[in-house]
């Protein structure tokens, strides 16, 4: 036995990621095995795998631009303007938010809402989304294993006397084998429900892996493990078995459609038994008026116009889809910038039938670009977006001519032609335009220089035409040529020897075929092979007729634990090419098995149990109810009685006589003062408690340091022992509490008061921190000064190394950020991972480029949380009249203030952004300074301090 190894590499759950690449996750395999050298029979060890990665490629498109790996679209371009595809719509139900109210067996209030999305079929994109109306209703319990709904906390008080029990199986993990068949682990799970509550429950009772399924290949790609044939399908062939056609339809307006028809060709791979897409065309029947049945609905989705009143709610006013468009302006009194600003059409129309209303707006601006102002991109004298400055003619511009140089050669076969080069330079003195302009000129033909039939001038190799050949020996050759195991015939070679003008020698040859002969063949007894006397030929026996009988049950062995049953056969081989006869009686043992007893005997094998181990004995207490011993606790009644059973085949051999058992006192398990286990209602006795209890219903700031809180005192008197209240009443009526301010940044988060801004205040951190400037070698969070980083990227390694340091229970919160945002820009702010926080908020500071450059840097890909809500804050702004807007900018600038600063002698732009870590394992808080720094039109890390 020979001890190998071999590697192999499975891809799995691959994902379309964009119109350019997709991903799948890549797991590489070593097995170890035995392989013997004298029959070839293999002998597997081990196999080992490594944990899979993630992996992203190109697309693999087809001829026709669908990917053969993820079946997307992966026709070239980097951008789509998603017209003439179909738009696939989406509706899913929103999280329900629970409302607070009255709940019973049968559900709680929630409030509901629908979201549809839009997306191109062509490139994936989600094009937008429609949120429905919100709407209130009653949403059943979602039980836990202990009666108690995970959303509400309301507590069942049914016993499931009328329980459901069934058990089911999962697909849970598919895993390759080998070329042919993959196996799959599923989970056996008991699923409990109860038809009075609701309750449900479902538990994993078990595993099992089922073996030696044969794989599911489409487009050369198992749809279920995902193994990639190496099949190249060199033999498939269309089948019209396999052709299909399908229509999918694209509304144009309220008068038209159009139909798309899809029409697949496929065929069955003889060599993998793959299903292979040969042929996918799409073609557009050009617009077609709609046909609207009775009830007014087209076969597209279109609603008829004229069927419908287009009521007030349907009216609906929604972007011109296509109609976006930027435009850049100059800025009046400035040459060296531009504003760039999208504008946008409108049109009105029925949500309910689709018909336009009127005609689309006029373009109109919907934002301007951020940041506000961009310097001009001159190309011969012009801005290449906004078009301002004169084209330049170049009148001043000089002009060099280049010596000629050797560029090529163009070569025959007999000769070569210097090819020379000659450049003209030109330069513009006035716009700085510098171009070029390259002309060719021929030298004279030469003779080629061979040597190993390769020029030595221009490298040319020689193919040896036959026109510079010259012919000189032959030589005749004649032997036997096997066709098949059947026949042989005779080929006749002849052979000249030419030599080449290059110096070159070699042989033509030219084959005649003989006619066909069977072959003589004779038995080799030591090779038992089949050797024809004249070729040589060994048959291979390929036209042999094999008969096999049918596999018949033989016999079972057994033993205590399993039985394995064994089949004989009989095989009978011929060859009609020739003499080769052959017998084989065989015997294959089947899958071992473990016993089926009905009793003391297995049903398969018939095999009867000696009961010959030792028995098991156990103690059995048979439950029959359960009584109530105080308000603490209860016990279980029953019967207890010894059970002996064979532990082979689980017969009962032995059981005493029953005697009365009565188990430990355990806890009640109350619910609403009942326990729901033996049905006892708690007295309470003894285990009243009362507590005052401040319900506050109003906050007022009195000073600058303090707040007056109005409310009621009740008196709270429960139970200690079942948790359930016991009465509750107002002891005082309007009492009022003094607190202080508790502020966040300059806002008290409880009664809404603001600390002032003064006119000449420098904007500080809370509670008047104190920094130190930290040098600029010293690494805080895995950034220094001296790195030179930009802004974004800056702020985005140091957060990364703040959650790596102080782990995910950290808090990070910009200071005075709430000046600027909104409370539910804030609340959705918070939710993002603390990198997209700080990208959005530069983002709003208009740090557009900053963030732009960090996202390709760190290769970040904003969320679409985050891109939501950048979305909804600019869309805040530009909303704003123009002394809101100002009022905004100006708090901004009072924040955040951009301040001039004297650097070496030369006047720098400089602001900083100030952040608050709170760590909560700690009980602490540490605010850090962040200073950077303008440097020709970039911002950089400048500073750092604590």
């Amino acid at each position: 036995m020979e001890d190998c190894t071999t590697t192999g590499f499975r891809r799995f759950n691959i994902q379309y990621v964009d119109q350019n690449t997709h991903s799948y996750m890549l797991e590489k395999s070593v097995s170890a095995f035995k392989v013997c050298n004298d029959c070839g029979y293999i002998e597997y060890e081990s196999v080992q795998y490594d944990d899979p990665v993630l992996m992203t490629e190109a697309h693999q498109a087809d001829s026709n631009g669908w990917c053969s790996m993820c079946g997307r679209f992966a026709a070239s371009g980097n951008t789509c303007d998603h017209e003439g595809f179909v738009v696939e719509r989406k509706t899913t139900r929103v999280a329900p938010n629970m409302l607070t109210g009255e709940v019973d067996e049968s559900g709680h209030y929630a409030v509901c809402t629908d979201v549809t999305t839009a997306y191109c079929t062509y490139c994936g994109i989600m094009l937008g989304a429609e949120t429905g109306a919100e709407h209130v209703e009653c949403v059943p319990h979602t039980y836990d294993e202990n009666g108690v709904c995970t959303a509400c906390g309301y507590r069942s008080t049914c016993k499931h006397a009328n329980k459901v029990s069934s058990e089911t199986e999962e697909a849970y993990l598919v895993n390759y084998v080998g070329e042919k068949t993959h196996k799959t682990l599923y989970i056996q799970i008991e699923n409990d429900s109860c038809p009075d509550c609701g309750w449900e429950s479902s538990e994993t009772i078990g595993f099992k892996w089922v073996e030696d399924q044969p794989h599911c290949i489409l487009n050369g790609i198992c749809t279920e493990c995902s193994y990639v044939t190496p099949c190249t399908h060199p033999n498939a062939a269309a089948d019209p078995a396999y052709s299909s056609e399908e229509i999918e339809y694209e509304i144009i307006d309220q008068e038209y459609h159009n139909e798309i028809l899809i029409s697949r060709k496929s065929g069955v791979c003889p060599d993998c038994e793959a299903v292979v897409v040969l042929e996918r065309t799409t073609s557009l029947s050009g617009a077609k008026a709609h046909d609207y049945a009775a009830d007014g609905k087209c076969a597209c989705g279109a609603v008829n116009p004229g069927s419908c009143a287009h009521p007030d709610e349907d009216v609906v006013e929604a972007e011109v889809s296509g109609a976006r468009e930027t435009r850049y302006i100059p800025v009046e009194g400035d040459d060296s910038v531009h504003v760039a600003t999208v504008y946008a059409q409108y049109q009105k129309h029925c949500s309910k039938c689709g018909a336009s209303i009127g005609e689309p707006s006029a373009p109109e601006p919907v934002r301007t670009l951020m940041p506000r102002t961009v310097a001009h991109t001159f190309e011969n004298g012009v801005c290449r977006f906004c078009g301002f400055g004169q084209p330049c003619d170049h009148q001043n511009a000089s002009v060099e001519v280049s010596t000629p140089e050797l560029d090529h050669y163009e070569a025959t076969a007999t000769e070569h032609t210097a090819v020379y080069a000659i450049v003209k330079t030109i330069s513009c003195p006035d716009c700085g335009y510098r171009g070029s302009e390259t002309t060719y000129s021929n030298g004279n033909p030469e003779a080629h220089a061979f040597e190993a039939g390769v020029c030595v001038i221009c490298r040319y190799e020689c193919q040896h035409p036959e026109e510079l050949r010259t012919s000189g020996e032959t030589d005749v050759q004649t032997s036997f040529v096997a066709d098949n195991d059947s026949t042989h015939h005779t080929e006749t070679v002849t052979r000249t020897k030419y030599t080449c003008i290059c110096g070159a020698e070699d042989w033509t040859s030219d084959t005649v075929t003989g006619d066909s002969g069977a072959h003589d063949y004779i038995c080799h007894l030591a090779t038992m092979e089949y050797v024809c006397r004249a070729c040589g030929h060994v048959c291979s026996h390929s036209n042999a007729e094999r008969e096999v009988s049918e596999k018949t049950l033989d016999h079972y062995n057994c033993d205590l634990f399993g039985h394995i049953a064994y089949y004989t056969w009989t095989e009978i081989t011929a060859c009609p090419d020739c003499s080769l006869y052959e017998t084989y009686n065989g015997t294959e043992a089947g899958a071992s098995g473990e016993h089926e007893w009905d009793e003391s005997v297995c049903t398969v094998c018939s095999f009867v149990c000696p009961h010959s181990l030792p028995n098991d004995k156990k103690l059995v207490h048979e439950v029959l109810g359960c009584e109530a011993i105080d308000d603490e606790s209860h016990r279980e009644v029953g019967n207890e009685f010894f059970e002996t059973s064979c532990i082979v085949c689980g017969v009962v051999t032995n059981k005493t006589d029953p005697v009365e058992w009565k188990s430990e006192p355990m806890e009640h398990h109350y619910a609403d003062g009942v326990c729901y286990e033996c049905g006892h209602s708690c007295s309470h006795v003894g285990h009243e408690v009362s507590e005052d209890v401040f319900v506050a219903r109003s906050c007022a700031s009195i000073s600058a340091t303090e707040h007056a809180v109005t409310g009621d005192v009740y008196r709270v008197t429960g139970c200690d022992l079942c948790g359930e209240k016991v009465s509750e009443a107002v002891v005082e009526e309007n009492a009022v509490v003094n607190g202080k301010h508790v502020f966040s940044g300059r806002k008290c988060t409880l009664c809404g008061y603001t600390k002032p801004v003064e006119a000449n205040e420098t904007p500080s951190v809370v509670d008047e921190q104190i920094f130190n400037e930290v040098s600029a070698d010293e690494k805080v969070h895995g950034v220094a000064v001296s790195e030179h980083l930009r802004m974004a990227v800056a702020l985005v390694r140091a957060l990364r190394g703040i959650t790596e340091e102080y782990g995910e229970d950290v808090q990070i919160r910009i200071i005075d950020i709430e000046l600027i945002l909104t409370d539910a820009e804030i609340e959705a702010l918070n939710a993002l991972i603390p990198e997209e926080r700080i990208l959005v908020f530069l983002n709003v500071l208009g740090y557009v480029n900053e963030v732009n450059i960090a996202n390709e840097e760190l290769e970040i890909k904003l969320s679409d949380e985050a891109q939501a809500l950048l979305d909804g804050i600019a869309a805040r702004l530009e909303a704003m009249t123009e002394e809101e807007r100002a009022e905004f900018d100006a708090t901004v600038q009072t924040v955040y203030p951009v301040l001039q600063v004297e650097v070496d002698g030369t006047v720098a732009d400089q602001t900083e952004i100030v952040i608050e870590l709170k760590l909560r394992e700690k009980n602490a808080y540490r605010v850090e300074r962040y200073t950077f720094r303008c440097e020709d039109g970039s911002w950089y890390f400048a500073a750092l301090a604590n």
